[in-house]
């Protein structure tokens, strides 16, 4: 069915995602509602779906930073951030986060504080994508030599 996101639902999604991503402080969450129309066999259809920002925060990191000439570390939690897309209609719960094992905890912490309904039986597919070629440069031929360059 449907979702209904209200005060109630964003606080146990909160304390859930506290708790698996063993926070110190709660996340934000922020929620839009995305409304779309469809045609399908010349009916028009409202298709719904659920958008949730979390911004979380990361491991304890630091940095060194000098202070009146001396060295000193800053201890720091970076801003993690994480995209959480689910649609109704088609059953289906996408998380888009910096590793898979944040997108399999808040998958899991979704669908067990919203949802009310446990993972671990639950068909996933984890799509990984192969950037490699991009970081490879286009094959280009190389320049003429040119004497006058390194005169």
């Amino acid at each position: 069915g449907g979702l209904v996101w209200d005060d109630a639902t964003q606080q146990a999604l909160t304390a859930q995602i506290q708790k698996v991503l063993k926070l110190n402080t709660p996340p934000a969450i922020i929620h839009h509602e995305i409304t779309d129309e469809k045609v399908i066999d010349g009916k028009p259809i409202t298709v719904v779906r659920h958008m949730l920002i979390v911004r979380h925060s990361g491991p304890l990191s630091s940095v060194l930073t000098l202070d009146k000439g001396r060295r000193q570390s800053l201890y720091f939690h970076p801003l993690n951030e994480a995209s959480l897309v689910f649609s109704p209609d088609e059953k289906l719960v996408e998380v888009v986060a910096a590793g898979m094992g944040i997108k399999q905890l808040l998958a899991e912490s979704f669908a067990s504080a919203v949802l009310k309904q446990d993972l671990s039986k639950k068909p996933l597919l984890q799509k990984q994508y192969n950037l490699s070629r991009c970081l490879v440069s286009f094959d280009l031929p190389e320049p003429p030599y040119s004497a006058e360059l390194t005169g």
